[in-house]
């Protein structure tokens, strides 16, 4: 299944100094739409609605810890690219959300340069993902009227084998 650009981004953060900061640095990317929120919950459900692929969240909120929506979101099973966002004192547990299935760690305070790259590392993720699955969608249409025309150009001998 086919990513579809604009590549939709959810920033959930507790604290909206993070969540304008990232919100700014994401507003005039190409092929991006952003939406934020401060309640974990409400971003779950907007994941899930909207097809959301990218998700940068938060450790540590009071609603809901990111391992948890972490884990919330790889039970949707729509490929979600997850990336956690922890302070120094919360690394160890960030790690485990890294052997849990985060794609990355964006540690604290932001840096625009860190986000930046680690846009360019997801989005080249995004990209490679929609060329392998056009590829594979060529290949069977390749294969499908390769097997059709062998099909219409055999011939019956009418004799017995």
């Amino acid at each position: 299944m086919l990513i579809q650009k604009p590549y939709k981004i959810a920033i959930v953060d507790d604290d909206p100094t993070i969540v304008m900061t990232l919100e700014k640095i994401l507003k005039n990317r190409p092929n991006i739409e952003s939406h934020t929120f401060t309640n974990p919950n409400v971003a779950l459900t907007a994941i899930r609605d909207l097809d959301i692929r990218v998700v940068i969240a938060d450790l540590n909120m009071p609603q809901m810890n990111g391992d948890i929506l972490l884990e919330k979101c790889l039970q949707l099973k729509q490929g979600v690219q997850f990336i956690i966002i922890s302070g120094e004192s919360s690394l160890l547990m960030a790690d485990s959300c890294l052997r849990a299935g985060a794609k990355d760690i964006l540690i604290k305070p932001i840096v625009p340069r860190d986000v930046e790259l680690l846009l360019k590392e997801t989005i080249f993720f995004l990209e490679k993902w929609n060329a392998i699955i056009l590829d594979r969608a060529r290949y069977h249409q390749t294969a499908e009227f390769s097997f059709e025309k062998e099909k219409t150009h055999e011939q019956p001998s009418g004799r017995m084998p």
